[in-house]
C-alpha cells in the first residue's frame, strides 16, 4: 500500500508541474512577414508579465548552414496596422545557444524584456538572421491582461 500511495503521490505532483508550466506560458502563433531562405521560426510562446514586461521565446530552424550569435535575433514593439512609432526594449536578457548550425538544426532563443510602455495594439516584431541580408521577419501577439498579485488586471 505504500508503494501505491507515493506513486499517486508522484503523479499529482507531475500534473500540476505540468499544468504550472502550461498556465505560464501561452503558445501563440509566429505570424511570418518576411520570409528568410536562411530559416523560419516556430514554437512562439509570450507571457506578459505586467504593464512594461513581456518574457518571450521561439525556436528558430535552419534551412541552411548559418554562424548563430547573439546578434542574430532582434525585436521591437510595433504595431503592424499603422504608422506609430516602434517601441524598442529598455532592458532585455535573453539567451540562445551561439556557435554554427546546418540546415535541419534548431535553436532555442527566450527574452525577459522591460519597455516604457506596451501599448494596446502592439504585437512583438522579431527579426531574426538579423546580422544577414536574408532576414526572418516574424510577430507575436502580446496578451492584453498578466497576473498581478493574484489579480487579473486588463
Amino acid at each position: 500500500m505504500p508503494i501505491i500511495n507515493l506513486f499517486v503521490s508522484m503523479l499529482k505532483t507531475l500534473l500540476l508541474a505540468i499544468l504550472a508550466v502550461s498556465v505560464l506560458s501561452v503558445a501563440v502563433p509566429c505570424t511570418t512577414f518576411g520570409p528568410s531562405k536562411n530559416g523560419n521560426a516556430s514554437d512562439c510562446s509570450i507571457v506578459r508579465v505586467d504593464g512594461k514586461t513581456i518574457q518571450w521565446g521561439a525556436v528558430i530552424n535552419f534551412k541552411l548552414p548559418y554562424n548563430w550569435q547573439e546578434k542574430s535575433i532582434d525585436n521591437v514593439l510595433a504595431d503592424m496596422g499603422s504608422p506609430r512609432l516602434p517601441i524598442n526594449p529598455d532592458k532585455s536578457q535573453c539567451t540562445t545557444k551561439t556557435g554554427s548550425y546546418k540546415a535541419g538544426d534548431k535553436v532555442l532563443v527566450n527574452c525577459t524584456q522591460v519597455f516604457s510602455a506596451i501599448p494596446a495594439g502592439y504585437s512583438n516584431v522579431i527579426t531574426a538572421f538579423a546580422d544577414n541580408d536574408y532576414t526572418l521577419g516574424f510577430s507575436t501577439k502580446i496578451p492584453l491582461s498578466f497576473e498581478e498579485e493574484g489579480n487579473l488586471v486588463k
